[in-house]
């Protein structure tokens, strides 16, 4: 791999919430870069376990780090904070538990200045456990709606805020919305594709994303439901703003409802403390937003063992949902997983 201009300063922005467990395994693979001419911020939101004094031991080993701290205000606060502190050219955000290759910037910087594009997108892996999972797209060049298409469908990797480097003049235009806790790395990307023209996509999987049991996704929370309407509300909006008579849009963002629905149904049903998994399914799926989502998705936008759940959603068999969700549920756990 041909090595980028050294002239051309990186940022990196790592929020960090008690992710002593994987933190050194992150910030390893950060400092190992191929491409050195980086600079490393760690924002420490309000941790309670070492993760604060790691980030320090690391500052003092590599004069690239910058470390921050907040009171734990959230994912979102974090990455503003990060982005009002850069000085580099592009900047990439990389989460705590996970790890990139060690040509991770190197390939995604040459690629974004060789095509003078405004982000650049690499495949990635997903570990769960013992399981890992390459997710890649054809190397490709695409414009700002196949980015907001992509964006829409969801193991694209376009969504998240991982993967990617971004041009820093543009990504520093767009804040994360602090008020949600899921979607918000969809809605980021949603209202940054209103500023770019040109996207550039490689094959190569080179960074590992750890499936963190913990997370706000795969715990069970009672106000989930309402957690993804506010989230999927706000894509609605954005779409509404720009791509308002565009069916094909439409019809992924019928998909992209109806996948994060999919989500809540199984956050419902496979935690023990879901005493009526029937009936809070169906209060969950009458939600106006949910119904549209799952009434109108196609199948052919989810893998077979999604397309099961799917069909038991439109036609309103929640007994079978039900039933669907724990077995999954209990064959992730099996192979190390959810």
């Amino acid at each position: 791999m041909k090595k980028a201009t050294k002239d051309t300063l990186v940022s990196i922005i790592v929020p960090v919430h008690n992710a002593e467990k994987y933190l050194d395994d992150c910030i390893s693979s950060l400092t190992e870069q191929t491409y050195a001419h980086i600079e490393i911020i760690l924002v420490d939101d309000g941790s309670t376990d070492d993760s604060k004094n790691i980030c320090s031991k690391w500052a003092m080993k590599d004069k690239r780090i910058v470390t921050l701290s907040q009171h734990n205000r959230g994912v979102s606060t974090a990455r503003n904070h990060g982005l009002s502190k850069i000085r580099g050219d592009y900047v990439a955000f990389v989460d705590a538990d996970d790890w990139v290759d060690k040509d991770y910037i190197n390939s995604l910087l040459t690629e974004i200045k060789k095509t003078k594009a405004d982000i650049c997108i690499c495949g990635y892996n997903r570990i769960s456990g013992a399981v890992s999972e390459e997710f890649q797209n054809a190397t490709t060049k695409i414009n700002a709606r196949d980015f907001f298409l992509g964006i829409l469908r969801i193991q694209t990797g376009f969504g998240v805020c991982y993967c990617k480097i971004y041009r820093s003049d543009i990504a520093k235009k767009i804040a994360f919305n602090e008020k949600l806790v899921v979607g918000e790395d969809a809605l980021y990307n949603l209202e940054i594709s209103e500023s770019v023209s040109k996207i550039a996509v490689i094959k190569p999987a080179l960074y590992n994303y750890r499936v963190n049991n913990n997370s706000v996704v795969h715990s069970y929370d009672s106000n989930y439901d309402r957690k993804y309407l506010h989230s999927m509300e706000a894509a609605k909006a954005i779409i509404e703003r720009h791509y308002k008579n565009d069916d094909e849009v439409s019809d992924s963002f019928s998909s992209y409802i109806a996948f994060h629905a999919m989500l809540v149904a199984v956050n419902f049903c496979c935690n023990p403390k879901t005493q009526h998994k029937i009936r809070s399914l169906k209060l969950t799926m009458s939600k106006q937003l949910f119904r549209f989502g799952i009434k109108n998705s196609r199948y052919r936008f989810f893998p077979k063992t999604k397309q099961v759940v799917l069909f038991s959603l439109k036609h309103r068999l929640y007994a079978l949902c039900a039933l669907l969700c724990s077995y999954r549920q209990r064959q992730n756990r099996t192979q190390g997983g959810q």
